[in-house]
């Protein structure tokens, strides 16, 4: 269908511009058992694929029982990470990832994203010289508004525009993405000028 590929390129507008969101909160520093941080994010984009949570550390984490623990939402999901698989004091540090579905993302989306980070009791901060621990959530979201014949629209020019959205996939948010969108947006009423 020619309606669902606005730029005519043989690629569905909505494929192609299915944006990689990357959420990124930290470092947080000091790191000493009990809350290390607590994360809200009222307005996290929905993902049409599953989720990869990576936590990066370092700090006192070489024991069984030296570990951090994630809590979604006052335990809607709650992952450990580093258990049995971390490093003591290592630089350049630990690093840990796990996946979510798009089922339980969006458990949490709705709501807002609430994340507490939280060191186990025998992690210290005085065991390094350095200790520091940073959260990033990835993943490929179904943001950009369609119209009703599925083709991007101007509200997707405004969502990527308002949002921390990687529409190309290139690893950076900016203006190159606003662009992409606009121009595919634009081709099509271009055309549809053309054709009338």
């Amino acid at each position: 269908n020619p309606a669902l590929d606005g730029d005519r390129n043989g690629v569905i507008d909505e494929a192609q511009v299915s944006p990689f969101v990357s959420l990124a909160y930290g470092p947080y520093f000091n790191v000493d058992s009990g809350t290390i941080a607590t994360i809200s994010d009222p307005t996290v984009p929905l993902a049409t694929t599953p989720v990869t949570v990576s936590v990066g550390g370092q700090g006192d984490f070489g024991g069984s029982t030296e570990f951090v623990t994630l809590d979604f939402n006052n335990g809607l999901l709650v992952r450990d990470v580093w258990v049995s698989g971390g490093r003591e004091c290592f630089a350049p540090g630990s690093l840990a990832s796990f996946s979510i579905t798009p089922q339980q993302w969006q458990a949490i989306a709705t709501q807002g994203l609430n994340l507490r980070v939280i060191a186990s009791g025998d992690v210290g901060s005085g065991a390094c010289d350095y200790s520091g621990v940073s959260v990033r959530i990835d993943f490929r979201s179904g943001l950009l508004v369609t119209d009703a014949d599925g083709s991007v629209s101007v509200e997707s020019v405004y969502l990527v525009e308002q949002s921390n959205v990687d529409v190309n996939g290139d690893g950076v948010s900016n203006g190159t993405d606003s662009r992409l969108i606009r121009d595919i947006v634009r081709r099509g009423e271009l055309e549809d000028t053309i054709a009338r």
